[in-house]
């Protein structure tokens, strides 16, 4: 990631400590945690890794706040540079108030909604998704960064539960299509969640199979066609 960003051209940045959830004391948890909301809002608990990759996420936020910075990138460390990013980055932030809550994704967006899409340039747009998940590059505002940390303290969601965050008004999100930051291949050995996702209650199957055909039908007759669904294939 250091590499990436000593590139002729590339922002300043500096390297915020990353957290180890597995190694945080009960009592520490309990301070930075609210488990009872988490397990109301999505019906289970945050694994270790998810917690300490939500605090990572909130230093970040803490120090765009500490320096008064107007935007800001916040990268993962298994972020890819794309060649484009750049030329992107320098017709992006014209855009941006750092007044206005606004999050935008630089990294793939699973679905995104094609009305009031914002052209960026000849070949990049910006849409609202519709399904988006990952945290590893996205542009922040200062305002977006206060209000991520005051809807984080305690923490009770992942930092990329980017949906939730709209849905709730904590920021407004969009996502950048098609994508300029990728993952290198030691994310698909992320231990973050993995355990967790493995996972499998049996307790109301059945119920949880004919909602899921239900909303499947719904979503392909209704949902997708009147919010102009389109989905981004994964590249690279």
């Amino acid at each position: 990631m250091q590499a990436q960003l000593e590139q002729p051209g590339m922002p300043q940045s500096s390297i915020v400590a990353g957290v180890d959830g597995r190694m945080l004391p009960e009592a520490e948890v309990a301070k930075v945690y609210d488990a009872e909301r988490t397990r109301q809002d999505f019906g289970r608990e945050l694994t270790r890794g998810e917690l300490g990759c939500a605090l990572g996420h909130v230093a970040a936020y803490r120090e765009i706040i500490a320096r008064n910075l107007p935007i800001a990138l916040v990268f993962e460390d298994d972020a890819v540079i794309g060649h484009q990013f750049l030329m992107v980055l320098e017709r992006l932030l014209p855009r941006l108030d750092s007044n206005e809550k606004k999050i935008v994704l630089l990294s793939h967006v699973g679905r995104y909604s094609a009305w009031g899409g914002e052209r960026i340039d000849k070949h990049h747009w910006l849409y609202k998704p519709y399904t988006a998940w990952g945290g590893h590059a996205y542009l922040a505002t200062r305002a977006a960064a206060k209000a991520l940390l005051a809807a984080q303290e305690p923490v009770h969601v992942m930092p990329d539960s980017w949906m939730y965050f709209h849905r709730h008004g904590i920021v407004d999100v969009r996502g950048l299509v098609p994508y300029c930051v990728g993952t290198a291949p030691l994310a698909a050995a992320s231990s973050v969640g993995a355990a967790e996702e493995r996972k499998i209650h049996s307790r109301g199957l059945r119920r949880i199979a004919r909602k899921y055909l239900w909303q499947k039908f719904i979503f392909q007759l209704v949902v997708k066609p009147a919010l102009r669904l389109w989905k981004q294939p994964s590249t690279w």
